[in-house]
């Protein structure tokens, strides 16, 4: 009789990621917002940086999430004669922070 053999597989186990290291394009749209001063939206910061508003949206997220930035609620404005809806940005005291920066360093 022929032996049951059962395979199983080995799972990699990644090491949780710092919650303060961000990508270099993350870090990029930071340091561009916080170079920016009154009120500026995503198109804002894209422009500044030769990007496509959705381009820099994925790095507003996670900077977002690490509550370096706040969108606020969208806002009907008037642009070219056309009403629209933007969401400012405004970046936090931890994301104006040079502490958090020394903190990403480590």
């Amino acid at each position: 009789m022929a032996e049951e053999v059962t395979a199983t597989k080995e799972k990699k186990v990644k090491a949780p990621k710092d919650p303060h290291a961000l990508g270099e394009k993350s870090f990029a749209v930071l340091e561009t917002a916080r170079g920016m001063s009154g009120e500026f939206t995503a198109a804002d910061i894209a422009a500044s940086m030769n990007l496509s508003a959705q381009s820099v949206n994925g790095s507003l997220t996670a900077l977002q999430k690490k509550g370096l930035i706040v969108r606020g609620e969208p806002v009907k404005v008037e642009e070219d004669g056309k009403a629209k809806f933007v969401k400012f940005i405004t970046v936090t005291d931890e994301g104006k922070s040079t502490d958090y920066f020394a903190e990403a360093a480590k």
